[in-house]
């Protein structure tokens, strides 16, 4: 399967698992548009060819219109948006950073009911899968409802190992319009947007999604 037809497999893939999910920003399964002309089959001449024969034909040539089209609109990735939040040890961390790698962003608080009933998928996917993907767990760390310490707290109370970050600022939930929580976004290995999920997850949903940046988007 050559690259543009990955692409567009993904495009589908990932409308089929957001549903009505969206982050403000035109991911692939929005830009892609489907061609508005059909394939049109031959028709040889069938005195003077087998059916397998026919057959063949016919199918490369379908094979070789549909690749064409899908080369003349295979939607561009856009830059995922940098931006800066704290690690545990008060360190600031940019996106950018972690280029090489598949990236998954998580925006939560601790006082959101389906950010904490899907912690638990989070921390296990990261202990399978975090040697490959990167995971960003971020709490809006807003000094109000949730602070460093409460929230430290909160991670050790329940022995949660992912990777945990501080917006203390908010600044990349403003970036990501993560105005209603719990948020998940993709970045390929590349630093470029893929796709968001809005709402809490399962465990076979989430390993879904890395499967997919695993088997396409891995590569930098």
């Amino acid at each position: 399967m050559n690259q543009t037809k990955k692409t567009v497999l993904l495009a589908a893939l990932f409308v089929l698992l957001l549903g009505g999910a969206a982050v403000g920003y035109k991911f692939l399964s929005d830009q892609y548009t489907p061609p508005t002309e059909g394939v049109v089959l031959p028709t040889p001449d069938e005195s003077e060819k087998t059916d397998k024969e026919t057959m063949v034909e016919e199918t490369e040539t379908v094979e070789e219109t549909i690749s064409e089209t899908i080369a003349e609109t295979e939607p561009p990735l856009e830059p995922a948006p940098d931006f800066s939040v704290l690690n545990t040890a008060g360190e600031e961390v940019n996106l950018s950073d972690f280029k090489g790698k598949p990236v998954i962003l998580n925006f939560w608080a601790s006082w959101c009911g389906p950010c904490k009933s899907e912690l638990p998928a989070f921390n296990t996917a990261h202990t399978v899968y975090g040697e490959n993907v990167e995971f960003l767990m971020i709490n809006i760390t807003d000094g109000v409802e949730e602070t460093i310490e409460g929230v430290t707290e909160f991670v050790a109370d329940g022995e949660y190992t992912f990777p945990l970050y501080f917006d203390t600022t908010t600044s990349a939930a403003a970036a990501y319009g993560a105005y209603s929580i719990p948020l998940t976004v993709f970045v390929d290995a590349k630093g470029n947007l893929l796709g968001g999920h809005r709402g809490a997850m399962n465990y076979e949903t989430l390993e879904q999604y890395i499967d997919i940046l695993l088997t396409y988007y891995a590569e930098p």
